[in-house]
C-alpha cells in the first residue's frame, strides 16, 4: 500500500513539475479567455465530489497522442491552477497541449487513465488531499466523470 501511495505521489509531482513550466501564448497579450491560455470549448465535469467542497481539482490524461491538460487558468507567470469544487462537482476546461502550447480541445477521444488530484489550495504541486483515476469519453470536447474513486493522501 505504501508503494502505491508513493507511486501516485510521484505521478502527481511529475505532472506538477511539467505543467508548472507551461508557456503562455507568447505574445504577452493573454491569448484570450484564460490569462495566457487560449479559449477552449473543451469541458470536463466531475460529479460526486460533495466531501471535497471548498477544495480544488485538477485532472490530466493522454488524448490523441498529446497530453490533455485540464486546469482553471494559466497565469501570466505560466502557472496552472486547479479549479474550485462547489456543490459536489467541478467543471474543468480541457486543453490539448502539444508543441509547448495550449490549444482548444474539441475532440472525440477516450482517455483510459484520467488522473484526478484534489488539493486544499489552487496551487498544483502542493500537498494533495486525494488522488484517483477514471476513464472518460469526450464528445465534441465535452466529458463527464461521475463519482470517481479517490483515495485520501496522508
Amino acid at each position: 500500500m505504501t508503494k502505491k501511495k508513493f507511486l501516485w505521489g510521484m505521478l502527481v509531482f511529475v505532472f506538477g513539475l511539467v505543467l508548472a513550466g507551461c508557456p503562455t501564448d507568447g505574445d504577452g497579450g493573454g491569448g484570450g479567455g484564460n490569462n495566457g491560455a487560449p479559449a477552449t470549448s473543451g469541458k470536463l465535469t466531475i460529479t460526486g465530489l460533495g466531501s471535497y467542497n471548498g477544495k480544488f481539482a485538477y485532472a490530466t490524461g493522454s488524448i490523441g497522442g498529446a497530453s490533455a491538460v485540464v486546469c482553471a487558468k494559466v497565469t501570466s507567470e505560466a502557472a496552472i491552477e486547479a479549479v474550485l469544487i462547489s456543490g459536489g462537482q467541478v467543471e474543468l476546461p480541457v486543453y490539448k497541449y502539444a508543441d509547448y502550447k495550449y490549444e482548444s480541445y474539441s475532440g472525440n477521444d477516450t482517455v483510459s487513465t484520467l488522473s484526478i488530484t484534489i488539493y486544499s489550495s489552487k496551487v498544483i504541486g502542493a500537498q494533495a488531499t486525494a488522488i484517483g483515476s477514471s476513464s472518460v469519453t469526450f464528445a465534441s470536447g465535452v466529458g463527464t466523470v461521475s463519482n470517481p474513486t479517490l483515495t485520501a493522501v496522508p
